[in-house]
């Protein structure tokens, strides 16, 4: 039980990592604005930043932290796997936010297992879509284009750009934190399945 623990905890670090590192993508931000944002406490934002500063990715100022050269060549490799898609406006789920995989629907069968790691980050349950064939599909089940167009609606006006074989992971929550960390852990699982290398943070 307790490597079990442990072994979450540190998917939990990992995920939450990978939230500060987009979040950086935006701009320079103080270490609050940060803790803010990504609803997390500031002293473990304090520890997430010391770490990826040990490691080169960010540098800290008076005018905040941003990312470095090397993180920015980082954060654009880890972009080549899985990005943040951010918050998708659909009616009936709260604090909806999706995370895209590259090129990894070959890898899912119907999106259980991803759902589940969702869950087991807190998030109160998740949907795994697939773009094929200019399409958006629940895997092995049915077309949401065209069966259900107000989703697919909704998650092309929060999606600009879906490539042939992307995957989509929405999770939702009543915590904004918890359907993020949902969604990043659910989408992280996929690319290891796919085989993709997220370089380890």
């Amino acid at each position: 039980m307790q490597k079990g623990i442990e072994s979450l905890s540190k998917i939990v670090e990992n995920v939450d990592t990978l939230r500060v590192l987009f979040t950086l993508e935006k701009g320079t931000f103080g270490r609050k604005s940060i803790s803010k944002n990504l609803s997390l406490g500031e002293g473990y934002v304090r520890k997430l930043l010391t770490r990826l500063e040990q490691k080169r990715l960010i540098k800290r100022s008076r005018k905040g932290t941003e990312l470095t050269e090397k993180g920015k060549r980082v954060l654009n490799e880890i972009k080549k796997v899985l990005y943040a898609a951010g918050n998708i406006d659909l009616k009936s789920y709260e604090n909806l936010y999706g995370v895209i995989v590259k090129n990894a629907s070959r890898m899912v069968y119907k999106g259980l297992e991803e759902r589940d790691e969702a869950i087991r980050l807190g998030a109160k349950g998740a949907m795994v879509l697939t773009y094929e064939n200019g399409k958006l599909w629940f895997p092995s089940i049915e077309c949401i284009t065209d069966k259900y167009p107000e989703i697919d609606s909704a998650f092309r006006k929060s999606i600009k750009k879906l490539e042939e074989g992307d995957v989509i992971i929405a999770a939702w929550s009543e915590s904004k934190l918890n359907a993020e960390r949902g969604a990043f852990a659910a989408a992280i699982l996929l690319a290891q399945k796919s085989g993709m290398k997220i370089k380890n943070l």
